[in-house]
């Protein structure tokens, strides 16, 4: 059949294929993925035709289902190819739509690939039931959401290919949990979006303008969050900022509107604290405040790094600190 995919090169993934081998290895779909997700976000169709095109792999033949490939198609390929890269953290999903982070876009043609595991690799087949589930219900409230994402996926499989009713009936429970977890997320940070960091410089301005009521020691200042000429090395910085996020802050005014300990609206306030200041240093035209910038964009992509990706990011915009 004409159009299969090309080979690549000497030694590369197709160039190893048995010459009777049409449909594209999933292992050989991750990086067209991140490719073409590097160029811009797309729908599920959309991305399958793009990287269809990417590995020159005819669109019109996506979900035909070859005899000779044990019924296999491209689109099963690709299915469990994007699957994996978002079990590895590599793409983003928001409803029908997938992207790639800043750090992955940048190396999208170069960036490790963790390897499939050997069954799934070998077979094409997704797990029927990868997760423990006394453990899923013990953590639901906890995990991120990328990890809920993987779970409702891996409960549906196993709901539409059951085996036994009990098999069915734990599926569907599984499902109407997660469910549950993502409205009861919803409506917890859906409330939770009463504060945001006020400005504190106009446009134009040096940054220098000071609002009565924002208190001039904050508690990340208490716990010893210092930036600049004698700020603290990038490792102490960091201990102070998870401190900050993790446990009950110190007692000065205006705490009560960081939030609780390990949620939302704390990271969120620590991450337009820093935001803020940022703005005000790049603003004023006195003094040079360049090591106190850098640093503090250094640690919100910490924190971002850290705590916000797979976890808030679906909820909440980042702060920026462009002017």
């Amino acid at each position: 059949m004409k159009g299969h995919a090309k080979d690549k090169g000497k030694g590369s993934a197709a160039s190893l294929r048995p010459s009777n081998h049409f449909v594209p290895y999933p292992t050989e779909l991750c990086r067209p993925i991140l490719i073409v997700l590097a160029r811009e976000s797309l729908a599920t169709q959309t991305l399958a035709k793009a990287v269809a095109r990417q590995v020159d792999f005819p669109s019109k033949a996506i979900t035909t289902k070859y005899p000779t490939e044990e019924g296999n198609s491209f689109k099963k390929s690709f299915d469990q190819a994007l699957r994996h890269l978002r079990r590895e953290n590599m793409v983003l999903q928001f409803g029908n739509t997938w992207s790639i982070g800043a750090e992955i876009r940048d190396k999208a043609r170069r960036v490790s690939i963790p390897p499939f595991s050997l069954e799934t690799n070998a077979t094409r087949e997704h797990a029927g039931w990868p997760m423990n589930v006394k453990q899923f219900y013990d953590e639901i409230a906890t995990v991120s959401v990328d990890r809920l994402t993987s779970m409702l996926d891996s409960a549906q499989k196993v709901a539409a290919n059951y085996k036994t009713l009990g098999e069915l009936g734990t599926a569907v429970a599984v499902i109407e949990n997660i469910r549950a977890e993502v409205e009861r997320r919803v409506h917890q940070l859906g409330n939770d979006e009463y504060f945001r960091w006020p400005s504190t410089a106009t446009f134009g301005g040096d940054g220098s303008l000071v609002m009565p009521d924002v208190p001039e020691v904050s508690p990340l200042k208490q716990l010893g969050y210092t930036v600049g000429r004698n700020g603290t090395c990038s490792a102490s910085r960091q201990q102070v900022l998870i401190k900050a996020f993790l446990e009950v802050l110190p007692q000065v005014a205006g705490v009560e509107a960081w939030g609780e300990p390990n949620t939302g609206v704390r990271l969120k306030k620590i991450a337009h604290n820093l935001a803020a200041m940022t703005k005000m240093a790049k603003r004023r035209r006195s003094g040079d405040h360049r090591d106190a910038i850098n640093m503090r964009e250094a640690d919100l992509t910490f924190l971002h790094d850290k705590f916000y990706v797979g976890r808030y990011d679906r909820e909440w915009s980042w702060p920026t600190t462009n002017v």
